[in-house]
């Protein structure tokens, strides 16, 4: 957004929306004609009754982020002399409208769901397990009621276990890289 102040009228370019709840502030562009050089120059933000007077520094404002519905924009410049305003030029007053954003929704935790510092460690778990898992081979042979299984890690170590007919191989772990399991 762009507030453009040519003598006392106000005209805003690319009124873009923005969204409230944000961490630090909107900042807006503001240029102004000659008229306006060497006055105290501040934005003034209205809505309702309720106004605000922002400072114009280095040809822009800043607008608190927690700001939002629509609001009116206007522009008032002034000098001072012995304390008392000698001369004030104001703008005439635009709407201008900041939505509401997620982050002015006070939102609760997911109950069923893990929080960020817990997922981040089962996808550390995972990825060793997936990485503990390449380039792993597993031959099976079966002679009579007897399955005689070859494991070979990645480093070409192999591992054999010879499973009969109704036992079942169990908690299959890769451990430092070696996998690990037991026969019931």
């Amino acid at each position: 957004m762009k507030a453009k102040i040519t003598n006392d009228q106000l005209e805003i370019e690319d009124n873009a929306l923005y969204n409230s709840g944000s961490i630090d502030y909107y900042e807006i562009e503001v240029e102004f004609t000659p008229e306006w050089e060497d006055l105290t120059k501040y934005a003034i933000l209205v809505k309702g009754e309720d106004a605000v007077k922002i400072p114009v520094a280095a040809s822009t404002i800043k607008i608190d982020s927690n700001t939002s519905g629509t609001y009116f924009l206007g522009f008032i410049g002034y000098t001072i002399e012995d304390d008392e305003k000698t001369y004030q030029i104001s703008t005439n007053l635009l709407p201008v409208f900041f939505q509401i954003g997620a982050g002015e929704i006070n939102a609760r935790e997911a109950q069923d769901l893990p929080d960020p510092t817990t997922w981040e460690t089962y996808l550390e778990e995972i990825q060793a397990i997936v990485d503990g898992a390449e380039n792993v081979d597993i031959d099976a042979v079966k002679v009579g009621d007897t399955a005689t299984i070859t494991i070979t890690n990645r480093q070409g170590v192999q591992k054999q276990v010879q499973v009969q007919d109704g036992k079942t191989v169990t908690n299959i772990q890769i451990v430092d890289g070696n996998l690990v399991f037991t026969v019931e």
